[in-house]
């Protein structure tokens, strides 16, 4: 399998996939927060698969997270415009095709 080069989160493209290690929860929030604000801008479905999180948890963590700094992506949980199904025991399949 050819692996492509490093790419910005800000620089995917459809069909892209990508591969994020992060060290910490601020990293994780700040690199999720990017990559969701440029699917809302662009029209983009949102997905936000909470492995091992009932949805509700999830969607309650993410509302949280977003609540100071992220009034869009606050709107977009709450709207339903980012679907967050929960994953705790489910099928991967089952998961996506919920969302």
């Amino acid at each position: 399998m050819a692996v492509g080069h490093p790419a910005a989160v800000g620089e995917m493209r459809f069909g892209d996939h990508f591969f994020l290690a992060y060290d910490n929860g601020a990293e994780r929030y700040a690199v999720l927060s990017a990559y969701l604000r440029a699917g809302l801008r662009a029209g983009h479905a949102l997905v936000h698969l909470a492995d091992g999180e009932r949805a509700e948890a999830a969607r309650d963590r993410l509302r949280a997270l977003f609540a100071a700094d992220a009034p869009d992506l606050l709107a977009a949980v709450n709207d339903g415009r980012l679907a967050v199904p929960g994953a705790a025991g489910r099928p991967p399949g089952e998961v996506i095709a919920a969302a």
